[in-house]
């Protein structure tokens, strides 16, 4: 935040707003905040909702299958995202790695 003096010699505080790609401060737009706050809150509210439903679900694949929840849900996060060779990689060090020791 930034201290400013007014012109009737009192402090006020303003927030700095984001940059462009030159540096300069970006004018704050109120009326575009208050018209994309709707749906951002609902996509928050839903983002929560299906956080709790795919827990719920890694938790009960855990219980049916007798895997840990965590061999579940990493293994879920990796088929969902672009890192599935990376990670079984590590899962087959790791393996090899405690079968050694």
């Amino acid at each position: 935040m930034e201290t400013q003096v007014s012109t009737e010699g009192k402090r006020t505080r303003r927030a700095k707003g984001r940059q462009d790609r030159t540096g300069q401060e970006t004018v704050i737009n109120v009326d575009a905040l208050n018209e994309a706050m709707p749906k951002l809150v609902k996509l928050r509210q839903t983002l929560a909702e299906a956080a709790a439903d795919y827990s719920e679900a890694v938790k009960l694949a855990a219980e049916k299958s007798g895997y840990l929840a965590a061999v579940i849900r990493r293994l879920a996060d990796a088929k969902a995202g672009d890192k599935f060779d990376d990670v079984k990689r590590i899962v087959d060090q790791m393996a090899e790695a405690f079968s050694l020791s």
